[in-house]
């Protein structure tokens, strides 16, 4: 990692942050880009609670 910017993003914290706000979370994909480095694609979905209405 060059920068401070994405240094708390290593390793698996970003799906541990989304399972620990109630969502499961999939890693989708992961693509080599010339500029950016590695960039990583999540899909996180939340399940409805009971009372809990879906638009």
């Amino acid at each position: 990692m060059r920068g401070h910017h994405g240094a708390g993003n290593l390793g698996d914290a970003i799906p541990r942050l989304l399972t620990t706000a109630g969502f499961d979370c999939a890693e989708v994909d992961t693509q080599r880009h010339r500029v950016f480095g590695r960039l990583t694609y999540y899909r996180a979905t939340r399940t409805p609670t009971t009372g809990q209405q879906t638009e």
